[in-house]
């Protein structure tokens, strides 16, 4: 066993064609906003052997980061167009993913009619429904009144 660590090592086991195919394809899958593992494998090499690569060459580094932030400022621009539009399900998501009070319904104080109550439950229900995984069971929300 020589001392070059277990990751340096794996890099060795492509031609430097084979790594600029990759890279090339690690950044491409980055850009639609899926994670270095996706990337990863879809670009046939080892999720670690992409990490020594970032670590080694600040341009693949750069080009990562930016593909990244590509995805997320193209996926916000998309959200916000549909906050501003006045889709409550966006509204609510946006909410829960930007303010510590709206991610956990329990902490939600209400002030309102009957009326106004069932409608605002029947949205959060709706987002809930619309944004749960398959695996999460989704508890009734309780609206507290005073």
């Amino acid at each position: 066993m020589s001392g070059v660590p277990v990751e340096t090592r794996n890099t060795n086991e492509y031609s430097s064609s084979q790594i600029r195919t990759a890279k090339e394809e690690v950044s491409r899958i980055l850009n639609l906003g899926l994670e270095i593992q996706t990337a990863a494998d879809y670009a046939g090499v080892r999720a670690s052997v992409v990490k020594v690569w970032m670590d080694t060459d600040p341009d693949f580094k750069m080009k990562c980061a930016q593909s990244t932030a590509r995805a997320v400022v193209s996926v916000t621009a998309r959200l916000m167009k549909l906050v501003r539009d006045g889709n409550t399900k966006a509204i609510f998501f946006w909410l829960r993913q930007r303010t510590e009070e709206f991610r956990d319904r329990a902490n939600i104080r209400v002030e309102s009619t009957e009326d106004q109550a069932r409608d605002i439950a029947a949205a959060l229900q709706a987002f809930t429904d619309a944004t749960a995984r398959p695996s999460k069971t989704v508890e009734p929300m309780s609206i507290s009144r005073n």
